[in-house]
């Protein structure tokens, strides 16, 4: 999750704290990459999606052609397309992938955006050892532009910054979904001080309805669930569609 600035830098000097953002979540991935070489031996690291991200996906499925009647793989659900290639999905924020890749696995041409490049090649290397295709992108979400109408699915999980989000819209291909899941103005309340505090990075139940403008909301809860460590989190999590039809507002940085 994109921190705010630093008290200490001046706002002609934002970009410059973006920067060493993205340096501090480098040295993050650098010990978590060391970690991974520990660890594996020989061995793959598990994929451990986000759960929202299944019962999503399940949920789109059955909105769109009915509910799934067994677990078998044949019967998972993909986007039908003009090219008959597989569709496109992209998650915000992506870490190292996990969701990245549990799209892949599912048929997905998946991608993966963040803002740290040891993030993305912790995920790139992820996918070799899968043998799995993915497309994994370094860039600032405070500024990158998504396209137009390429994506089939967006998903974004613990992260919130309203200017990307707000270009998801347009990024979407008609008839595409966005999953979401973030913390909410709730969460200082109930976690013991763990996780976000900071408002820019807290969801108003509020803001939903503007944050979705031009996208049809399937789905909406509003929750507290326990950590297992003895604490909190509150979430908001949200399924929406872009309409078939309709004028939608130009990418804007």
């Amino acid at each position: 999750m994109t921190r705010p600035p630093s008290k200490k830098v001046a706002k002609g000097n934002l970009r410059l704290d973006r920067v060493s953002d993205a340096a501090r979540w480098n040295a993050r991935y650098d010990k978590l990459h060391a970690q991974l070489d520990k660890a594996r031996r020989g061995q793959t690291r598990p994929v451990e999606p986000t759960p929202f991200l299944e019962e999503a996906l399940d949920f789109i499925r059955c909105v769109e052609v009915g509910p799934r009647v067994t677990s078998r793989t044949d019967e998972l659900w993909l986007p039908t397309t003009a090219t008959g290639e597989p569709p496109e999905s992209l998650d915000l924020a992506s870490g190292t992938g996990d969701d990245v890749l549990h799209l892949a696995q599912r048929g997905w041409r998946a991608h993966g955006v963040d803002v740290s490049d040891k993030a993305t090649q912790i995920l790139e290397r992820r996918a070799r050892d899968l043998e799995l295709s993915v497309g994994a992108i370094t860039a600032d979400l405070e500024t990158w532009c998504p396209g137009s109408e390429r994506w089939h699915l967006v998903t974004c999980f613990k992260y919130l910054d309203r200017r990307a989000l707000s270009r998801v819209t347009h990024a979407l291909k008609p008839g595409g979904h966005l999953v979401f899941e973030t913390f909410s103005t709730e969460h200082p309340r109930v976690s013991g001080g763990r996780g976000p505090g900071n408002s820019r990075f807290l969801l108003d139940p509020n803001e939903v309805p503007s944050l979705l403008e031009d996208l049809q909301l399937l789905h909406r809860a509003d929750l507290v669930e326990p950590t297992g460590d003895g604490s909190s989190r509150a979430l908001i999590r949200l399924i929406a569609r872009r309409p078939v039809t309709g004028p939608v507002a130009e990418c804007r940085t």
